[in-house]
Parts: C-alpha cells; structure tokens; sequence
C-alpha cells in the first residue's frame, strides 16, 4: 500500500513538473506586441474591419503596459521602444488607415469612450492628416509671393510663346496628382501608379525616379527602393542631384527631419551647393529653427547670385525676407 502511495506522488511530482507556466500579463503585452508588428506592413491592404482590430490592439497593449508600470514591475524598455516604432508606422500611414476606416467620421463612431489624444493617438488620426495638410500649406507659403509669380509666368509663357512638349506636361500633373495622393490621402499605392505612369514615358527622369524609390520605401519594398535611387544617382548630371531632388520631396510630404538630413548631407559634400543650403534653409524654418534657417537662406543666396542663378535667389531672398520681420531681426 506504502509503495502505491509512493508511486502516486511520483505521478503527482512529475504532472507538477510538467505543468505550464501561468501567462502573465508581460506574456500577454508581448504577444500582442508581436501580433501588431507582424500586421503592420499589410496596413497598407487593410479593410476597415482589419483596422478596427489593430487599433484596438493598441488599446490593449497601452492599458498593458500601464498595468506594469509600477516600481517593482518588469523592465519593459525593449517593448515600449517597438511600440512606439509601431505608432511611428500608423502615424506615417494616418491618411491612408482613415480612408481604409471610411473618414473622420467613421472613424469617431469606432472611438473608445474616453480616448484621448495624448494617450490614444491613434484613435485620432483626423488630427494627423489635419496637421499634416496645415503643415504643408505653411511650407508651400514658405516659397510663395515673388516665386509663385515667377513660376505663374513661366507657365504662361511656356504655354503661349513655347510649344509644350507632350511628356513634359504629363509628368507635371502626373506629378502634382502622386503628390496629392500623398499628402491628402495617405494612399503610397495610388501615388506610385501615378509616378509609373510618367517613367513609362520619361524611364530615366531623375526627380520621378526619386518619387518612385521614396514611394517603395514607404510601402515596405526596401530593396526595390534603393536600386531605383542608385539608377537615379547614377543618371544625375552630379553627385548630389538626386539627393537634392530626394531632400526636396522629403521636405513637400512632410518629412522635415530627413529633408534636413540629406541638405546636411550635400552641403558637407559640396559647400559650395546653393541649392543644397536652399534646402536646409527651408527644413529650418519648417522646425522653427529660425536663425539656422535664416543662415542657410543668406549663405544659398549669395551662392547663387555668385553662380548666375538668378531664380534660386530670387527664392532664398523672398524666404529670408519672411523670416527676419517675424523674428525682429
């Protein structure tokens, strides 16, 4: 009888070995954290349905995380980084995820009560997309008056005394439209059709070969993106012209800090690039660093003035003649 027992406990001790570890809550955070990672590149196809649920999954992993945030609660740091790589991601995609949703309104009938900017911004990507049209518009009056009317002449003139070449005024509302796409919509996918539909007629075009890899890039096709940007490179008159072109359109979709990146990157190259310190100058002024953009709008001025480029500094000048009255300089 003694040995049954004994045998039993055996049986008992090993059921105990073998028994599961209990999830706990950290398990949990991470599961769901994995879970958001792995459906954020397929945002981009997306159904509202498929939205609803990833941003309530975000729901779940900042309630997660605000569970364990006590003093003797585990070391979370690696997991908050990757979460707010994955806010990063749905704030980068706001326009497109709130088309997927069906509009600002659509989107506020799905909203939690008692969701808040500050702690559940994805709840409000209208907010985004708002601010990343004012933000643009700002920038668009950056380099406006004086240049706007050149260019309002020049299309004239181009449309009336000159014979428009064919390609040249596809690729100018093929562009103006991906643009649009971009920063109205959020839509990458309606914007790189768009740029296709102009290589297909101008395949070595330096600026829509730029359009195309930053486009690539957004959509998850790395490797795609940097052999078209090196086909770019290799096709520009100089080494920095599809960087600057890459700077420029980086600056007009909102990406300020990259546009500012890359003017950092050509002027160090070549200190003598007016055009690369016309780019600082505008990232600058768009993140309120105003005596650094009033220095490269002064140093892209006299660049080009000394270089014979008469529109370029007619730009910086009008960019500069903005800043210093609102500054008091």
């Amino acid at each position: 009888m003694r040995g049954l027992c004994m045998r039993c406990s055996m049986r008992m001790d090993k059921g105990n070995f073998f028994r599961p570890r209990p999830v706990s809550r950290a398990d949990t955070l991470r599961t769901r954290l994995q879970t958001l990672e792995e459906e954020t590149p397929k945002l981009s196809q997306a159904d509202a349905a498929a939205v609803r649920r990833f941003l309530h999954t975000m729901d779940e992993v900042a309630h997660l995380f605000e569970a364990l945030s006590a003093p003797d609660g585990p070391d979370l740091t690696p997991e908050r980084l990757r979460f707010e790589t994955v806010q990063r991601q749905v704030e980068r995609n706001a326009g497109r995820l709130l088309k997927a949703l069906g509009g600002a309104a659509a989107l506020e009938a799905a909203r939690p009560a008692g969701a808040v900017p500050d702690a559940a911004p994805w709840w409000f990507l209208e907010q985004v997309v708002a601010r990343r049209r004012a933000a643009l518009r700002r920038r668009l009056l950056l380099t406006g008056g004086v240049a706007a009317a050149l260019i309002a002449l020049a299309v004239v003139l181009f449309n009336t005394l000159l014979k428009p070449d064919p390609a040249v005024v596809l690729k100018t509302r093929l562009f103006d439209e991906a643009l649009t796409h971009v920063t109205a919509e959020g839509d990458y996918a309606a914007a790189l059709a768009s740029v296709e539909q102009i290589l297909a007629v101008l395949p070595d075009d330096v600026e829509t070969l730029v359009f195309q890899s930053v486009l690539l890039e957004r959509l998850d096709r790395p490797e795609e993106a940097e052999a078209v940007f090196r086909r770019a490179q290799s096709l520009g008159d100089s080494p920095e012209m599809a960087l600057l072109a890459k700077g420029q359109l980086l600056w007009q979709l909102g990406d300020v800090e990259g546009a500012l990146g890359l003017a950092q990157q050509v002027v160090a190259q070549n200190p003598e690039s007016a055009a690369g310190w016309f780019l600082a100058g505008q990232a600058h002024a768009a993140l309120n660093h105003f005596p650094e953009a009033r220095d490269a709008f002064t140093r892209a001025a006299d660049l080009a003035r000394a270089q014979g480029n008469d529109p370029l500094f007619v730009q910086a000048r009008v960019n500069l003649g903005y800043l210093l009255p609102s500054r008091g300089e």
